[in-house]
């Protein structure tokens, strides 16, 4: 029994019990297929509670400082407004808000990158496109779509 248990740990032993207390108990095989599928929901949950907020706040750092050095005007405009958003919070809210931002600017710099056929940029904003992607697949995980197929 934990004492102080993070919400990724709460998460995770919910999903165990329904793998090892419910699932023996399930007679119904459509129940217990429903059952596995909501155990492994449980625990991308997890997974995503435990890193989810760090996850986005480093993104939005590697966004700004890739984007430090920008010239493109709209670029520009989406960075003083990520600049412009109050940092101190780490509620999820907030830091959504702030990734949104970020967001914003990152996909202004990509479309100026193109626009000016400037290859290296691209490559460097993609780079940033590619650790995002890493870290959906991280919170995703893979789901086995059990008693489907």
């Amino acid at each position: 029994m934990l004492s102080q248990p993070t919400t990724d740990q709460v998460l995770d032993a919910i999903a165990a019990d329904l793998r090892s207390l419910v699932a023996p108990a399930v007679g119904d095989e459509a129940a217990a297929v429903a059952l596995e599928q909501m155990s492994q929901l449980i625990e991308r949950a997890a997974r995503r509670a435990a890193h989810e907020i760090g996850w986005m706040h480093e993104e939005i750092v590697a966004i700004d400082d890739a984007l430090t050095d920008d010239t493109d005007p709209a670029t520009l405009e989406a960075v003083a407004a990520l600049h412009a958003a109050p940092t101190a919070s780490l509620h999820l809210a907030e830091v959504q808000h702030r990734y949104h931002l970020a967001s914003v600017a990152l996909s202004r710099a990509i479309e100026a990158a193109f626009a000016a056929g400037d290859t290296d940029r691209i490559s460097a904003l993609k780079a940033l496109l590619q650790q995002r992607v890493a870290n959906e697949q991280e919170v995703l995980g893979t789901l086995d779509l059990v008693g489907r197929g």
